[in-house]
């Protein structure tokens, strides 16, 4: 077996060297370095870190000696075995003071097989400390990956319990993210859901942020949008051309969509921005993914309580029960406020806020709504006169000849088809319990204003 330890051959003497190289050193499997004298020697040293030095006492320009103290002030830590011709008992106790491992007299015992001897002999110290030193590198290696084994279960416990304790979607979507970004060391991360027909980004914490912030805003993001697409775990790189052009402005994210059952209904999204960040590896892959289910399983668990209110709701659906029909991006601004008046007033409200969104299923439960309610409150932004299903709602009223009471949230300009129905503005709220109770206990339109 051959060893490639690498060995310096330092000696002024061609013949020397040349018998140490050919005759020792390479029949026997080690990697042979050179040097001529003092000087050389320490620069190959300094730069190849050779695991032994076979030394000679007399060299022109930087002696045996001299060498080794050099090494020593250096804190070059290499075994030498000194090869000399003038032996004595003072240069073999001064050499041993000054590190020398082994002592070899040249002249007519100068052989191979003695020199053998004398290497293995230094390296077999050298091959110990390397073993130890291996050994201690595996078993930190092992305690820190224990240690990140036992963080990753214990934030990955953390937010199971967050999910079966019914947390709030808002702080359960933050605690998402910021377990996300601390398991993948990433700098950004997001989660996204689609809620009628829109991304949603529902928290984000961007770079220098100290933790995520709520959001529950429109966005595009076409991460997310592909994950969604594909169902799958994604990582992407992109080119240094893209990064440095400005189109894409992370070194690395990595993307995991929300599955419920075999449908995506979001994504969770990490990114890492810097040049010297990581780029993130397949286990990253398997904790965002494993974040993502939590994550769906929250919103399915919520999205499940919230349909038996909403069961209770349709029992108790009657003529005097209010749909708000508004778009999504405008909940937090305008629509929660204008709900939480209305219930405070007695107003019976149907509102879609909470349904899952998908499927024919999710569909039939708007239809049935729109059914049974018998006014529409519509929040009017330019955002949502735009919403397909701002849309729908709106012209169900109005062709089944049904109450449309237009609440303008922002500015904008009125389709033609709501141009005849007289509006409010936001804020008018005592003009819109009025008109709501009037209409609601006369069963009678106002449609026609």
């Amino acid at each position: 077996m051959m060893n490639r330890e690498s060995i310096l051959v330092v000696d002024d003497s061609y013949p020397i060297i040349e018998f140490i190289v050919d005759s020792v050193l390479k029949p026997n499997g080690y990697k042979a370095l050179i040097a001529r004298d003092g000087v050389e020697a320490l620069e190959i040293v300094r730069r190849q870190h050779p695991d032994l030095i076979l030394l000679d006492l007399q060299m022109p320009r930087m002696d045996g000696m001299q060498v080794l103290d050099r090494l020593n002030a250096e804190h070059l830590n290499v075994p030498v075995i000194l090869m000399t011709a003038h032996g004595s008992e003072a240069i073999a106790v001064e050499v041993f003071r000054r590190g020398v491992k082994d002592y070899i007299m040249k002249g007519d015992s100068f052989a191979a097989d003695e020199i053998i001897a004398a290497i293995e002999r230094s390296l077999s110290e050298v091959r110990l400390r390397k073993q130890k030193e291996a050994l201690t590198t595996r078993l930190v290696n092992a305690n820190a990956d224990l240690n990140r084994r036992l963080r990753e279960m214990r934030i990955l416990y953390s937010i199971g319990k967050s999910v079966t304790a019914l947390m709030d979607m808002d702080g359960l979507m933050r605690r998402v993210v910021g377990a996300a970004t601390i398991l993948t060391d990433s700098e950004e991360g997001a989660i996204f859901i689609i809620e009628r027909g829109e991304l949603i980004c529902k928290s984000v914490k961007r770079a220098g942020d100290e933790r995520p912030v709520p959001l529950n805003r429109a966005v595009t993001e076409p991460l997310a949008a592909q994950a969604i697409e594909s169902g799958q775990v994604a990582l992407s790189l992109p080119d240094a051309a893209a990064r440095k052009n400005g189109t894409l402005r992370y070194k690395a994210a990595l993307v995991a969509p929300l599955m419920l059952g075999s449908r995506p209904i979001g994504a969770l999204v990490v990114k890492n921005l810097s040049p010297d960040a990581p780029v993130f590896k397949e286990h990253d892959g398997e904790l965002l993914s494993a974040l993502a289910d939590y994550a769906a399983i929250a919103y399915k668990t919520q999205g499940r309580i919230h349909e038996e209110d909403r069961a209770r709701l349709r029992d108790a659906l009657h003529s005097k029960t209010v749909f708000v029909s508004y778009r999504r991006s405008d909940w937090d601004s305008f629509v929660r406020p204008l709900v939480e008046f209305l219930l405070q007033e007695g107003i019976n409200v149907w509102i879609d806020q909470s349904l899952l969104e998908g499927g024919q299923d999710w569909l039939d439960k708007i239809n049935q709504a729109l059914d049974d309610c018998s006014a529409l409150v519509l929040c009017v932004t330019p955002e949502a006169l735009k919403s397909r299903y701002v849309r729908l709602e709106y012209r169900y009223f109005i062709h089944h000849e049904k109450p449309i009471i237009p609440v303008i949230c922002r500015e904008t300009t009125m389709p033609a088809e709501l141009l005849g129905i007289q509006s409010l503005d936001y804020g008018e709220n005592r003009k819109l319990i009025e008109r709501l109770r009037l209409v609601l206990n006369k069963n009678e339109g106002v449609y026609d204003g």
